[in-house]
């Protein structure tokens, strides 16, 4: 069956062609995702660890901005709610004051950070 997430890329393709390849998490620890945009990283990491009950994953973005931005965000949204311990949406992970709000983890994955002065992706 198709993924909701599977797409050309990094992460599309980590559930299907690196299997083989050993990843620095397990299922057995507390894992905070920052800034997850479209959240296919943390669809892909699920797939990978078979497990995402320990996972929280956040965004910049809110919930409807991911919906409206992002082509499977919607999809991968859906696929993970019933999968992870949370999502939280509008999360400034730069912002020192965030943190205190945010779990505490055995590791923190600090995706591709958003920055104000530079919009663009390369």
């Amino acid at each position: 069956p198709s993924l909701p997430f599977a797409r050309t890329g990094f992460i599309g393709d980590i559930a299907t062609c690196s299997q083989g390849i050993p990843i620095p998490y397990t299922s057995h620890q507390d894992i905070l995702i920052v800034g997850d945009g479209d959240f296919s990283f943390t669809c892909g990491l699920v797939v990978r660890l078979g497990d995402g009950s320990r996972i929280t994953a956040t965004a910049k973005d809110t919930q409807h901005v991911i919906q409206s931005k992002y082509s499977d965000g919607t999809r991968n949204l859906e696929w993970l709610y019933p999968k992870v311990k949370a999502l939280q949406f509008g999360v400034d992970a730069t912002n020192p004051h965030v943190l205190k709000y945010l779990p505490l983890v055995d590791v923190v994955i600090f995706n591709f950070p958003h920055t104000e002065v530079d919009n663009k992706v390369q």
